[in-house]
């Protein structure tokens, strides 16, 4: 049986790792292991309230997708990412990939024996 779209998966353990390039506004790319990816999928709501205060009336937005991941590098020449960066993630489930820009880089960190960077995404629109 093959792994669900957008995971990977060690015999009946699926952890939805996903091999990612990041492609920055000078063209030039680098591939990452993405893995603790969390993406949010949520809304916002307006209300509208009568004369007497009260709420009469809402209505639900969808928001952009936003979330984090954490970027594992390939070996000590890989770059960091770098902000604004485009990124392409398959949800979970998902057969199409959606891309986010990379809005924060956080600090390089060794987690058993690998260098590992977190980001966070907020969905590209255009």
């Amino acid at each position: 049986m093959s792994d669900p779209a957008g995971t990977k998966s060690d015999g009946g353990f699926v952890w939805g790792t996903q091999v990612v390039t990041c492609l920055d506004f000078s063209s030039s790319s680098a591939t990452y292991i993405a893995d603790d990816i969390d993406i949010e999928d949520g809304s916002r709501k307006l209300e509208a309230m009568n004369a007497a205060g009260v709420v009469n009336r809402k209505v639900h937005i969808d928001t952009p997708l936003s979330g984090r991941a954490t970027f594992q590098l390939a070996d000590g020449t890989t770059k960091r990412p770098k902000k604004y960066a485009t990124v392409a993630l398959t949800p979970v489930g998902g057969d199409t990939a959606i891309n986010f820009l990379i809005t924060k880089v956080g600090q390089a960190m060794k987690i058993d024996g690998e260098t590992k960077i977190p980001v966070e995404l907020d969905q590209k629109l255009n």
